[in-house]
């Protein structure tokens, strides 16, 4: 089911260079996206106390979240796509390293959750980014669907770890 929907989603590229090239964008450098939005709400934030927090809150669960889908590639190690099946669309080149769970995914949906809960309307276009992202990486051949999911899991469980941490001190 997995490789199906990874199939049904890759195949809808190299059929208009406009959209691969939307997806290239969203799939690499989208993310950037993220940390600008970070960056802007951290100075549209009127208390000191707020900026720390969202200094604190966004790094601290970018990093933890990061972390954990490397110590699960130690455990499981999931080759990419393109490294184990023919016919793939590959739009961006990229090593044959893990690709369970999502990295790009994992740090998007962390930030974007990390916004949203410091400003609700900013957070929800961050989240849509991080969609964005996450779909543009299995577009581009990079990632079965399944590793997507695998980010939005990990990014959500540090999230909602790192909110109980730090309301609880």
């Amino acid at each position: 089911m997995d490789f199906l929907l990874f199939q049904i989603i890759n195949n809808l590229a190299e059929k208009n260079i406009w959209l691969d090239n939307f997806m290239i964008f969203c799939a690499e450098y989208l993310i950037f996206g993220l940390f600008l939005i970070s960056i802007f709400l951290f100075f549209n934030l009127t208390k000191k106390k707020e900026k720390i927090q969202l200094i604190i809150f966004t790094f601290s669960s970018t990093i933890l979240a990061w972390l954990l889908n490397h110590l699960i590639s130690l455990i499981y190690f999931r080759p990419r796509p393109f490294a184990t099946h023919d016919n793939i669309f590959l739009l961006i080149q990229h090593n044959q390293d893990k690709s369970f769970p999502s990295d790009h995914t994992t740090i998007a949906f962390a930030l974007g959750l990390s916004i949203y809960l410091f400003n609700k309307k900013l957070g929800i276009f961050a989240l849509i980014c991080a969609f964005f992202i996450a779909f543009a990486r299995i577009f581009s051949g990079l990632h079965y669907p399944l590793d997507i999911l695998g980010g939005i899991v990990m990014a959500s469980l540090v999230i909602w770890g790192t909110q109980k941490i730090i309301h609880n001190s």
